[in-house]
C-alpha cells in the first residue's frame, strides 16, 4: 500500500468540504424532524440525510486520524465512502428544495 504525504491545502479542503456537507445535512434534517413527513420528496430527503450523516461523520474521523498520522492512503473504501456521502447529501438537498 502506497502512502501519500498530506499537504496543508488538501487537509484544509477536506475539512471544509466535510464541515459544509455536515452543516447542510443537519440544518435541513433539523427542519424535518419536528414536522410530519407528508410527501415523497420529504421522505427521500430524510432518508438520504439519515444515510449520509453517519458516512460524513466517519469521513471526518478518518481525516482526523490521517492528519494525526501525517499521511493518507488511497483506498477504494475511502473513495466509495466519500462518493456515497456527498451523493446522498446532494440528492437529499435536491429533494428538500
Amino acid at each position: 500500500m502506497k502512502q501519500y504525504k498530506r499537504t496543508e491545502y488538501r487537509i484544509r479542503l477536506n475539512d471544509v468540504t466535510n464541515a459544509g456537507l455536515l452543516a447542510i445535512n443537519l440544518i435541513i434534517l433539523q427542519s424535518f424532524i419536528g414536522s410530519r413527513i407528508t410527501d415523497t420528496a420529504s421522505f427521500i430527503s430524510v432518508l438520504c440525510f439519515s444515510i449520509s450523516l453517519p458516512l460524513l461523520v466517519c469521513r471526518v474521523l478518518m481525516n482526523l486520524k490521517q492528519n494525526f498520522l501525517g499521511y493518507y492512503l488511497r483506498l477504494l473504501t475511502t473513495r466509495i465512502l466519500w462518493y456515497n456521502a456527498s451523493g446522498t447529501t446532494f440528492i437529499g438537498t435536491d429533494a428538500a428544495l
